[in-house]
């Protein structure tokens, strides 16, 4: 609206103007991409993660072992889940000092029955166990003995059974063997392996097995026999017995032995071990390797991943590894020839993201060590002997000698409310005089 006024001859106009709310927006900026925002978040390092529990029970009843191998199956008997030690050797700190002041004497590890020990997953207790050689049932399949003892060998839990192949000793050398134990019935049973479209596996030992559902699978190791590394990946029905060998297409997927192999969610994921040179021929001049290698098998074909994001693992081989949920993979310690370091790390592979995370539990964790028995159940890796380097001092000198262990190690996932108390306390340093025995017991395994 305006107004007229006259004033000293001249006319004025004045106007009001409606008033204005008047705001300053901001400038207008992209959202972030999600993707990318999501893809640095997963590259940006991460600070080890502290979850996981750590308990030792060094009154086991484990016997002193070394390359054993170790699987979970179910008793018919009473229905429960028990873990069950395979094979192996040993030899006393004094016994290898021997060997180590004689030039000649090797000490071969001969023939004999194999050994099988057992552990109660709930008490933490192992017993040996006593196997049936003959029975009056002659429609029992058995063996009729027990097979060699042996070193390197390999072997998977499923249902009842523990199905095993490979391995050798100072006598009879490699196996080829798929040799079946029925822990119900505490037997060996005969079974006859067939291949289809295939050769049957050569001996090796040092080789590494995977399971899921009714399949094993077999990847590399080592012929004592032509002195050669393998790398074929085979499949075996546990339930038909027939072997069936996966073609090596995609990348190059080296030779070695003494590395794990893994399955989880449609993939065979291989890490670590000892390759050589000039493999698959042995020279003696070992090379280690930190590469990731997923075997796709809906595709049939090997894929590499050369450097994961997140943490960075050492080359090794003679470590544990056990998946730890749809699409991760558990390790733990191992050894490298190229720098004779041992290990006793955790760190965890996501195959999904291609990333690896390292992990520092809680709790004392076991000495650096390689060539121990594993497995998982329950959401706990059980851990049993493997051998480390000591000192011993004979001729005025230290010198440097592998001991055998007989401790069992626990390493819980899932933390239950009691071990997370049990943290606190240890933690904080509190008092443990009202708390009952057995958990002061627990407390000062941790």
């Amino acid at each position: 609206m305006s107004e007229e006024k006259k004033e000293g001859g001249r006319t004025q106009f004045s106007m009001s103007l409606p008033r204005l709310d008047v705001r300053i927006r901001p400038p207008q900026v992209e959202p972030p991409d999600p993707v990318s925002a999501a893809e640095e978040a997963r590259r940006r390092p991460r600070p080890p993660e502290r979850c996981f529990f750590w308990t030792e029970y060094p009154e086991s009843g484990f016997p002193s072992r070394v390359n054993h191998s170790t699987a979970v199956a179910r008793n018919g008997k009473d229905g429960k889940c028990y873990v069950y030690s395979i094979g192996g050797f040993h030899a006393s700190d004094e016994e290898k000092e021997r060997r180590a002041k004689a030039e000649n004497d090797p000490s071969p590890f001969n023939t004999g029955p194999i050994d099988i020990h057992c552990m109660d997953v709930e008490t933490r207790k192992w017993a040996k166990v006593d196997v049936i050689r003959r029975t009056k049932n002659k429609d029992i399949p058995i063996r009729g003995g027990v097979p060699p003892r042996r070193y390197g060998h390999a072997c998977v839990g499923y249902k009842d059974k523990i199905f095993m192949y490979g391995g050798r000793n100072d006598d009879d050398g490699s196996f080829r063997v798929m040799e079946c134990f029925d822990v119900t019935r505490s037997m060996w049973l005969k079974i006859h392996a067939t291949a289809e479209g295939c050769a049957l596996p050569r001996s090796r030992d040092g080789h590494a097995c995977t399971v899921k559902g009714n399949i094993m699978y077999l990847h590399g190791g080592f012929d004592t026999g032509s002195l050669v590394f393998t790398g074929d990946l085979y499949a075996f029905d546990m339930d038909s017995h027939i072997w069936t060998l996966l073609p090596p297409n995609g990348d190059r997927c080296p030779e070695r032995d003494f590395h794990t192999a893994t399955h989880v969610e449609r993939k065979v994921i291989v890490f670590g071990g000892r390759s050589d040179i000039i493999a698959p021929d042995f020279s003696n001049q070992d090379i280690f390797d930190t590469a990731f290698y997923e075997y796709l098998l809906d595709e049939l074909r090997w894929v590499k991943v050369a450097k994961p994001d997140g943490y960075q693992p050492h080359a090794r081989r003679s470590h544990c590894a056990v998946r730890c949920g749809v699409h991760k993979i558990l390790f733990f310690g191992g050894y490298n020839g190229g720098n004779k370091r041992h290990f006793n790390d955790v760190f965890i592979y996501d195959s999904l993201n291609r990333l690896t995370t390292e992990i520092i539990p809680f709790g004392i964790p076991p000495s650096p060590r390689r060539r121990c028995g594993y497995c998982i159940t329950n959401n706990e890796l059980i851990l049993c002997g493997g051998t480390s380097p000591t000192e011993r001092v004979y001729d005025g000198k230290k010198h440097l000698i592998l001991h055998d262990h007989s401790d069992t190690f626990v390493l819980s996932l899932l933390p239950t409310l009691q071990q997370l108390c049990m943290m606190v306390v240890k933690e904080l340093h509190l008092s443990t005089a009202g708390l009952p025995i057995h958990i002061r017991q627990e407390l000062q395994n941790i």
